[in-house]
């Protein structure tokens, strides 16, 4: 029963929980059916002989026996001098279960819940800023889709074949990252989709208004397993993020690092309001100031029109000049 969980699971997990539950259910059940009724059966029927009589029955004997040497003039006393020394004994493992810890979390030691295998699509994704336009969303994933363009036209000449590498694309721009699933050709002898990723990379070119770029190759376990981490810590969050800017171009300039980045979440300025004494009062609220700041510089909905099956949304905010800059706003 322990393992019908293991095919309630949902997402793209169970694919692989659910048929190792299967098969882990039909081996314990049928080995249950062997011990209490096919086995019994068999000893039942089977006739004394002497281990004399048998070369394997000698052979089996001999192991048996040194087996039980083993483990009364060997492993016994090894057994009896550890509960001797049993505070020894538990500071030793608990020093050994540290370092095996410790491996792990340093990354020399990696770990992957799935083996990593070789995919038949590239996953791209670069992640933006928060409160990155749309315009420059959509460079990036133009700056992609003529990566893309370029990889299938030099297929010639980078992997000596005449036909298109990435033959399914499917590029994204939405909130503040690009995305791209781009299927490859599988007929492509003795061509790695890394390969044709770091072409990709090449051809695409640096992003350097990203957070993180990423071209997946692997199914399973993730994509690249170990790397080199920095810790930078300031009370000054603009000294902070000068430095971590300065290390990763550094990284960055070295020619084996193929891309670094960094863990800023957010490179926005944040504005905090408070109300003035006395305004409460006046029936004003923290929310109504919020909501008119927002309305002021994102837009209020006022209209919806249907055209081709949706809804275009009219929105009221200030003119565009207006709202690139903060000088409305009395701080």
């Amino acid at each position: 029963m322990m393992f019908v969980p293991f095919m309630l699971f949902t997402g793209p997990i169970r694919a692989i929980t659910g048929q190792i539950s299967l098969v882990v259910i039909a081996v314990l059940t049928f080995s249950l059916i062997e011990s209490f009724f096919i086995l019994p059966a068999h000893l039942r029927h089977m006739k004394h002989v002497e281990p004399s009589q048998n070369r394997l029955l000698r052979f089996q004997t001999k192991i048996a026996d040194s087996l039980n040497t083993f483990a009364v003039k060997i492993f016994r006393p090894i057994i009896a001098q550890l509960i001797h020394w049993r505070y020894v004994t538990v500071s030793a493992f608990i020093g050994l279960f540290c370092m095996a810890m410790a491996l792990l979390f340093t990354g020399v030691a990696p770990v992957a819940f799935l083996p990593e295998v070789e995919a038949d699509m590239i996953q791209f994704s670069a992640r933006f800023p928060e409160g990155t336009t749309f315009k420059r969303l959509n460079q990036v994933r133009n700056q992609l889709d003529s990566g893309i363009a370029e990889v299938n036209e030099k297929a010639k000449s980078d992997f000596e074949i005449d036909w298109d590498l990435i033959t399914k694309p499917a590029t994204i721009a939405e909130g503040n990252r690009v995305e791209g699933y781009l299927g490859i050709n599988p007929d492509r002898p003795g061509i790695s989709t890394k390969m044709i990723a770091d072409k990709l990379e090449e051809y695409v070119g640096p992003i350097p208004d990203a957070y993180r770029v990423n071209y997946g190759t692997t199914e399973g376990g993730g994509d690249g397993g170990g790397g080199l981490y920095y810790g930078v810590a300031s009370a000054d969050p603009e000294a902070l993020e000068i430095a971590i800017k300065e290390i990763k171009e550094q990284i960055e300039s070295y020619a084996q690092v193929p891309r670094a980045w960094d863990g800023l979440e957010s490179s926005a300025r944040e504005i905090q309001f408070t109300l003035k004494p006395g305004a409460e009062t006046l029936g004003i609220t923290l929310q109504d100031v919020t909501r008119q700041v927002r309305e002021a510089f994102f837009g209020r909905e006022v209209q919806r029109l249907p055209r081709n099956g949706e809804d275009v949304r009219v929105m009221v905010r200030y003119p565009e000049d207006a709202r690139e800059s903060l000088s409305l706003i009395h701080i």
